[in-house]
């Protein structure tokens, strides 16, 4: 089936006309595709906002029309690299066209801003055609790769895998954190590959957070087993069992308690191994409380927390004053707004801030 195929068959889900035979393709082609289902997601949720009885259809149609177009309109000086895809609507009733209708056209505007990153080359001597699925800050995806494997993106997160994810190997690369559901293939290993980690597993529940402005790396196993190799050990390999948890340091400056380097060789980066724990405030485990849309500290530096809120909400931070950078922090924010987060550390901790739209600085309280 081709890409338009795809389109219109998630344009009829949506307007509740599919039949169980479309419903049928739609989940093969979702699962063959990886990397459509992010724009489809993020379409289906959109569509969820039914139109109230009463209301001027074709007004609030044509105004949302033009929403989905200025919000797909490339940023001034920036010209826009896709082409919008070319949707044909079949008309079964009259009184449906207008779903189809709005369907198509949020496709064709979301279509600039959604659609993953592919390679352009491919081939002999060409560079592998490669998908990547991101996820913005302030929102979470959940992904079916092509092999079964179900992988749920945290915030500001980007995962890409090769054509020949599911044929020739299962290799993906993380920047940021995610949570996977890996099944199990005893002759094709699954290969996750961080800046700091390589970890291979044949069948597996685990959680990588290698977000690349922060100073470690974490990988937490839940169930089955993994290796795990940090690239700056070489040779080093560490076996995970269920329920333990491997930081590795990302900066150069560490270096382990038995470490005994050459003067000439660089420092060797700190590694600790833990047991996951439950937290105490909630319940359940803080490394993956994020697929249960909590955000939860235990004991952390403000400087990383702020890093956290900045995905968790979609803002920028800035910390004005060094003195608050570290300073400890417990706690969980669950349904809580920016504002009424801000404004519980603010009376926890003494600090104050300003906010301008997403730009909030804090500072240190006056006395």
């Amino acid at each position: 089936m081709s890409e338009e195929q795809f389109w219109i068959l998630l344009s009829k889900k949506m307007a509740g006309e599919a039949s169980a035979d479309e419903l049928k393709d739609l989940s093969a082609l979702m699962q063959q595709y990886p990397e459509w289902q992010y724009a489809a997601q993020t379409l289906q949720e959109m569509w969820q906002h039914k139109t109230p009885e009463g209301t001027d259809t074709d007004g609030a149609f044509e105004r949302h029309l033009q929403r989905m177009q200025d919000a797909a309109a490339p940023p001034v000086g920036q010209a826009g690299t896709h082409e919008p895809t070319a949707i044909t609507i079949p008309g079964r009733r009259h009184t449906a066209w207008w779903r189809y209708a709005a369907v198509a056209a949020a496709i064709a505007a979301l279509v600039w801003v959604l659609w993953p990153a592919r390679s352009p080359q491919g081939g002999a001597g060409g560079t592998m055609p490669t998908n990547e699925i991101t996820t913005r800050k302030g929102s979470k995806s959940k992904v079916l790769l092509p092999d079964g494997t179900t992988v749920w993106l945290n915030a500001g997160s980007r995962l890409t895998y090769a054509d020949t994810y599911g044929k020739k190997d299962r290799t993906v690369t993380l920047s940021g954190e995610a949570y996977f559901d890996v099944k199990h293939n005893p002759s094709l290993p699954f290969e996750l590959h961080t800046t700091h980690l390589h970890i291979t597993v044949l069948g597996t529940v685990f959680n990588v957070k290698a977000y690349p402005d922060e100073s470690t790396t974490e990988t937490s196993l839940l169930k089955g087993r993994i290796e795990v190799e940090v690239k700056d050990r070489p040779g080093d390999k560490i076996i995970l069992t269920p329920n333990q948890k491997l930081l590795v340091e990302n900066n150069e400056a560490g270096t382990t308690a038995n470490a005994t380097t050459k003067n000439d060789a660089a420092p060797e980066p700190l590694i600790v191994l833990s047991r996951l724990k439950t937290s105490p405030l909630v319940g359940v485990i803080a490394e993956t409380a994020w697929l249960d849309n909590q955000l939860v500290f235990n004991n952390e530096p403000f400087e990383e927390l702020a890093l956290k809120m900045e995905r968790w909400y979609n803002v920028s931070i800035s910390i004005e004053d060094s003195s608050l950078l570290g300073k400890r922090l417990t706690g969980n924010f669950e349904n809580e707004n920016i504002d009424e987060a801000l404004t519980a550390l603010s009376i926890a901790q003494g600090f104050t801030y300003q906010r301008q739209g997403n730009n909030i600085r804090i500072y240190q309280k006056q006395n």
